[in-house]
């Protein structure tokens, strides 16, 4: 199994933004949307643990690996 590498809120929306997903801010957090699917992701995270970013993979509608290659940003996969 294929740990998340580690990423902040920066590197999140990057990846979100190179995946297509539309952004609008809020206060304190960043709101993505891309169809009917919806994920927050705070402005100040140095550092999100496994934890949340299996539960933002969720949200965002990927698999474990897909989402690890686009945080790392693999643009093959």
């Amino acid at each position: 199994m294929t740990d998340y590498p580690a990423v902040g809120s920066r590197e999140v929306k990057q990846a979100l933004k190179r995946a297509g997903w539309e952004s609008r801010p809020g206060k304190g957090h960043t709101v993505f949307s891309k169809g009917r699917r919806t994920v927050v992701v705070d402005d100040d995270v140095k550092r999100f643990s496994a934890k949340l970013l299996g539960l933002m993979r969720r949200q965002i509608g990927m698999d474990r690996e897909s989402l690890i290659a686009l945080l790392r940003g693999d643009e093959s996969r």
